[in-house]
């Protein structure tokens, strides 16, 4: 869920974490705590050629039996935009359907129960349909709508809303003054708005399957006599041509490192 295909590393991870690690007497692990940062969300609506986004859209799609992928109604990747816009649906050598399996059971040793486990893949499924919904501008003003296809279909029933809802939600924005005001989106905001549910979809996701974990590996915390922890962040990075949000990933990793040393050593 945090790791994903990069130029450089086939998995790479996408987001920082603080780890605590409990020890007993005997000095055997006995619980643990995650905190995580600055999870790479703009990675699942958007990839560079020859990267991919996270693993697990590409581990479902593959290792998904059959009655799970018609239950989320779940296409191959190369059917959702989200996946197949880089150029890069495999890598080499890797797996994705045992990689599923795998993850199926660590999640069975982690006592995340199989409703939970459904309404994980639902909302990674309800995520790629996003991807697919597509626009249509209707006046001069290049406003869009929705246009009215399986994607949408899909995606709100994976959502539980109404379909008109997610139409309107996607194509307009209410502000509130002395009235409410119901504005039309242009076709790029309507885009941008499809993207950033996405994102927050998937970002709510991720921490709640964190929180799991913590609650699972929480018990073993009374057991503890002593402690370590473990700074895991991304690795300072410059190219050729740096984006904003790579100074930004740059910039609070070296205020996030700054911030760990004083308050673990100084």
């Amino acid at each position: 869920f945090g790791d994903a295909k990069t130029l450089r590393n086939d998995n790479s991870s996408r987001f920082g974490k603080l780890i605590d690690i409990y020890f007993e007497d005997m000095g055997k692990i006995c619980g643990a705590k995650i905190q995580t940062y600055l999870l790479e969300k703009s990675r699942v609506v958007q990839q560079a050629k020859e990267e991919r986004s996270y693993h697990v859209f590409y581990q479902l799609c593959a290792g998904a039996d059959s009655s799970l992928k018609e239950c989320i109604h779940l296409k191959p990747g190369q059917r959702h935009r989200y996946l197949n816009q880089s150029g890069c649906l495999k890598i080499d050598n890797v797996d994705d359907a045992g990689r599923f399996k795998a993850m199926l059971n660590a999640m069975d040793i982690m006592r995340s129960g199989k409703e939970d486990q459904d309404s994980a893949f639902a909302m990674l499924a309800a995520i790629l349909w996003l991807g697919n919904i597509t626009f249509t501008i209707f006046d001069n003003e290049n406003h869009a709508s929705v246009d009215d296809n399986e994607a949408v279909d899909y995606a709100a029933k994976l959502l539980k809303c109404s379909k008109e809802h997610l139409m309107q939600a996607l194509s307009t924005r209410d502000i509130e003054q002395t009235r409410n005001i119901v504005q039309k989106l242009t076709y790029s905001q309507a885009a941008d708005s499809r993207d950033a549910l996405a994102k927050a979809i998937y970002a709510g996701l991720f921490d709640w399957l964190v929180d799991r974990i913590n609650k699972s590996l929480e018990v073993g915390k009374r057991y503890a006599s002593r402690s370590i922890t473990i700074l895991d962040i991304y690795g300072f990075e410059s190219f050729e041509k740096n984006s904003f949000e790579q100074l930004c990933i740059n910039y609070a990793n070296e205020e996030l490192q700054q911030f760990f040393n004083h308050h673990m050593f100084v």
